[in-house]
């Protein structure tokens, strides 16, 4: 099975780091032997590189790179023209210098791009928007003001269901590998919707990092309207943070 599996490419490299196995099967006398199970899984799903570290080092990761790279050398294999990993800050420099094939992928495709941002045919056009399309609210009053103001645009609307655009924002910190070591309060929200009469987009940025640590009651009450239905990229992970931040028991599960 060894042997087969040796037999199988890997022109892309997936890499996957998983705590959860060593913390929990991986003990001895209540003591994690190891700290993480480093997976590398190619194109088709299958799995090429499997291994335990004891640390994050890059250092725990070179001898069975150093294996793998050896292997599709002897066995003629195509070698690895893309990895991916989910901290490629702290992990690009390591796999292009522990896999030459990628480094050459990536002088490739550093090229094309340097070629591409000198040839006016290729460039697209910047990006532009409306200058009165946003607007930006800094304490409770202003924040007040500008709900009022949406909730009289939507109860003129006279509809069943209404659709709004929510973002949230927050600092996190990273240590030097890209991991987060810190996760700071909510700073900004964002509502978005169209305006009835002019179809513009309108965008509304709260900065409710200086509310003190409180929503005002008719954010609170806007954002719980049974009516309006909110959506946006991984709103789930937004709300919670809305909830966890600000909310302190006003019914963030009521939120849809």
């Amino acid at each position: 099975m060894f042997g087969y599996r040796k037999k199988r490419g890997a022109r892309r490299l997936h890499i996957d780091a998983s705590y959860k196995e060593p913390k929990h099967l991986c003990q001895y006398h209540g003591q994690n032997v190891f700290k993480g199970l480093i997976t590398a899984t190619n194109e088709f799903g299958e799995i090429r590189l499997q291994f335990h570290v004891v640390t994050d080092d890059h250092e725990q990761f070179k001898a069975a790179f150093s294996a793998f790279s050896k292997t599709i050398q002897e066995y003629g294999q195509p070698e690895v023209e893309l990895l991916s990993t989910d901290n490629v800050a702290g992990d690009r420099n390591f796999y292009l210098g522990i896999l030459p094939s990628l480094r050459q992928s990536q002088t490739r495709v550093d090229a094309l791009a340097a070629t591409a941002e000198h040839n006016d045919d290729n460039q697209l056009p910047d990006c532009t928007y409306e200058e009165d399309s946003a607007s930006t609210f800094d304490d409770n009053r202003d924040i007040v003001t500008a709900i009022n103001s949406l909730e009289q645009e939507l109860n003129s609307r006279h509809e069943g269901k209404h659709v709004i655009g929510l973002d949230a924002e927050w600092n996190v910190e990273m240590d030097a590998r890209g991991f987060p070591t810190h996760v700071g309060k909510l700073a900004l929200i964002i509502l978005a919707y169209q305006e009835k009469d002019s179809g513009a987009t309108k965008a509304l940025l709260l900065r409710v990092h200086r509310c003190g640590g409180r929503l005002p009651s008719q954010l609170l009450s806007f954002l719980k309207r049974e009516d309006t239905t909110f959506v946006g990229v991984n709103i789930g992970g937004d709300i919670a943070k809305i909830g966890r931040n600000l909310f302190h028991g006003y019914g963030m599960d009521q939120i849809c």
